[in-house]
């Protein structure tokens, strides 16, 4: 099945934790909290809990039997299920043999979230918690992918002499398609994105044996982080940066990110949407006696939202992950697209083509609470239209969308930029 990875919802802030310190984050600006898998299982959040379902749906038409079952919880949400939110950013390996979720504190919780990851057992219901971690506080994830480890296979309908048919009849031929990025045989990688404008890069680490057949202790996965605002790289020899984390106020967070790795191009794409944590007003008494001098300061409430553009951060993504190399990972900004009014800034994508563009404004709003990048056809083998169950639609309107490089970015895209990594980048 081929998907796409989004997130949605737009930033409600929630009452501060602190007097000088106002929240990071509310459920519905993170990511998505349903996942359906290769293997026809929904994977749910709980409404109010943290806790994660599944479900394998049937799919024989008409038949309402269903199996349910619950994924084991870390130690910590077990112990204090209150300072913990339903999870988020839900998404499934290939053939369904990894799974990551993250857990996002609760306003009870002054400190950080989780990110967990199960592997599957020989049975679909059965998983293991493979690695918990936990993230620095208002770091939070706000979407994932695993990259695949082979390539998917497809039904390409055609008639009996091996010519396609219009329309497509009921016999189809098994073809598979080409590379979504680069690939990583039987190592999967995971990718997050954070709120404070991070890549995190999580490599399996292999499966090693002594001489007497025991196997090695090994930390389950390998964690590189660089920043997605400014070309950076990072490899397992360098020393991994610290997020200092203190007052968020006035800083810029991520509101919704989606991340989409693209066919036959090692790039992955990655598109964010941003907003500003506003500045308490408690922390602006002391600059009254200042407003005859410098003019009457503006007011905002605490948990107001700062007046900003609606600008969306495109940033490419380099992963390398074979084994028998140096694993790196490397970002490269792009072209901020902004999306201004009344219409689709067509002008400031001089190598892309807008499709629809005037109805831009009709459906602002939907495409504000949703990202969606979505891989073209390929070009030898068209993949199956098959959407996610949350693919963004926009009623009684035609959806606008930019077509770049391999992929179609739903109200955005942007141009690729020119990188200066020490590590050698393969050609498109």
């Amino acid at each position: 099945m081929v998907g796409f990875e989004k997130a949605r919802g737009l930033f409600v802030p929630s009452p501060p934790r602190q007097q000088d310190q106002p929240p990071l984050h509310s459920k519905k600006s993170m990511g998505s909290p349903l996942c359906w898998s290769e293997g026809n299982v929904l994977f749910s959040a709980h409404p109010t809990r943290p806790i994660l379902h599944g479900q394998i749906v049937s799919g024989q038409a008409g038949s309402n039997s269903s199996v349910h079952f619950d994924l084991d919880l870390p130690a910590q949400i077990i112990q204090s299920p209150a300072l913990y939110e339903p999870p988020i950013a839900i998404s499934a390996s290939n053939e369904d043999r990894y799974l990551y979720a993250f857990f996002p504190p609760s306003q009870l919780n002054f400190g950080a979230g989780l990110s967990c990851v199960w592997e599957r057992l020989d049975e679909i219901t059965s998983w293991n918690i493979l690695d918990v971690y936990v993230h620095e506080r208002g770091n939070d994830v706000v979407a994932s992918l695993w990259l695949e480890s082979e390539r998917k296979w497809s039904y390409q309908p055609t008639n009996i002499d091996g010519e396609k048919q219009q329309p497509p009849s009921s016999l189809a031929s098994l073809v598979q398609l080409p590379n979504p990025g680069t690939l990583y045989p039987g190592l999967p990688v995971l990718i997050l994105i954070q709120q404070l404008h991070e890549v995190q890069v999580l490599f399996r680490t292999p499966r090693g044996f002594n001489a007497h057949g025991m196997e090695l202790s090994a930390p389950p996965f390998v964690r590189l982080s660089a920043s997605i605002r400014t070309p950076s790289e990072a490899s397992e020899s360098d020393p991994q940066p610290t997020t200092t984390v203190g007052n968020f106020s006035g800083q810029s967070v991520v509101r919704t990110a989606a991340v989409c790795a693209m066919y036959e191009d090692y790039t992955i794409v990655i598109v964010t949407h941003s907003t500003n944590i506003p500045i308490p007003s408690s922390l602006l008494d002391g600059f009254a006696g200042y407003s005859d001098a410098f003019g009457e300061s503006i007011a905002f409430e605490d948990n107001e939202e700062l007046p900003q553009r609606i600008t969306l951060d495109v940033c490419e993504l380099f992963v390398n992950g074979f084994a028998t190399d140096e694993r790196y990972i490397v970002t490269n900004p792009l072209v901020s697209v902004e999306l201004s009014e009344p219409g689709f800034p067509t002008e400031a994508l001089p190598a892309l083509t807008a499709n629809d563009a005037s109805a831009f404004s009709a459906t602002r709003r939907v495409h504000l609470e949703s990202i969606s990048i979505i891989p073209n056809a390929a070009p030898s083998s068209g993949p199956s239209s098959t959407h996610a169950p949350n693919a963004p639609k926009a009623s009684g309107n035609k959806v606008p969308k930019l077509e770049g490089d391999g992929c179609t970015i739903v109200a955005c895209a942007g141009t690729p930029g020119t990188s200066h990594s020490r590590y050698p980048l393969p050609d498109r």
